[in-house]
């Protein structure tokens, strides 16, 4: 009978030491978390607009860079987030779906720059890219590079806008290769890189 009472007793504390260890825990890390908020609020009410160029607004697909003498820098972009929303498809890219994209550059002094990419996955045959105001058409970004070579001016802020679009019911034969690569390809990523000289 001890035994059992014994018993009791420990499972009893345990449970009652683990509960503290558990909201001891979660207490330093709310107010961890809370500490991180306020530092995030303090220092981005204290930059100056010049480094705001810097963040990234993705939400209306803008990439940005502050760019500078011998400079190399990169962003991620997954192609769904970059989707005009009236051709979503449950955040997949498919036949049909269209979107684009800003690549927005920014200097402090004249300079010559190289836009490249490097994808991440495999990219559906039949998706094409084209730059605004310009009616030809790409079929993969590393023929576009080509056309992203170019020089900034001092203070300059350069927006690039690359439009891409899954084409469909172009021929049976690209249908069938659309099918297939709808199957197969769900997303696509690649790096941009901005490289300076």
């Amino acid at each position: 009978m001890k035994y059992k009472k014994k018993v009791t007793l420990l499972i009893i504390l345990i449970i009652l030491v683990s509960l503290c260890y558990i909201l001891i825990n979660s207490n330093i890390r709310l107010n961890s978390q809370n500490n991180y908020i306020f530092f995030k609020f303090f220092s981005s009410n204290n930059t100056n607009n010049e480094n705001k160029v810097l963040i990234s607004d993705k939400t209306n697909n803008v990439y940005n860079f502050k760019i500078k003498d011998n400079y190399l820098e990169s962003q991620e972009i997954k192609l769904y987030k970059t989707m005009d929303e009236k051709t979503l498809i449950n955040e997949k890219i498919a036949p049909g779906v269209k979107g684009s994209f800003i690549i927005n550059l920014f200097s402090n002094i004249n300079l010559n720059y190289q836009i490249k990419f490097k994808s991440l996955n495999e990219k559906p045959h039949n998706l094409v890219f084209y730059l605004k105001n310009s009616k030809q058409k790409f079929t993969n970004l590393e023929q576009l590079e080509t056309e992203l070579n170019d020089n900034i001016s001092k203070k300059e802020n350069r927006k690039i806008e690359i439009f891409w679009e899954w084409e469909y019911d172009v021929n049976i034969e690209k249908d069938l290769i659309d099918t297939n690569d709808a199957k197969n390809i769900e997303k696509y990523n690649f790096e941009i890189y901005i490289i300076t000289q």
